[in-house]
């Protein structure tokens, strides 16, 4: 007998659609849509005991990088972004222009 299990975390709807069909009529599309982080939905077939459905929580990350969250910012403006003065004096340029 063959063993299996599916597990899904939170998905868009259209992918819920075709997925709720693998979790039988325990679930609906909506079920897996307003999954909250950390949750999970899991179908376990264990041959010959059958199928089951159940919730499960998952624990958050263990670890959390202070700091982390600013130097991405940071080095991402200093890749990315243009200085305000810069685009605001374009701004007045093209407002300025006469059509």
């Amino acid at each position: 007998m063959a063993t299996w299990t599916v597990i899904s975390f939170g998905i868009g709807f259209s992918d819920a659609e075709h997925l709720h069909g693998e979790f039988g009529k325990e679930f609906t599309p909506q079920h897996f849509v307003d999954l909250p982080r950390y949750e999970t939905l899991i179908r376990l077939h264990g041959g010959e005991s059958g199928a089951r459905s159940q919730r499960a929580l998952t624990l958050p990350p263990l670890c959390t990088k202070r700091g982390r969250k600013e130097r991405l910012i940071r080095r991402s403006r200093e890749r990315f972004a243009t200085p305000r003065a810069h685009v605001e004096a374009k701004l007045h340029r093209w407002l300025a222009r006469q059509f």
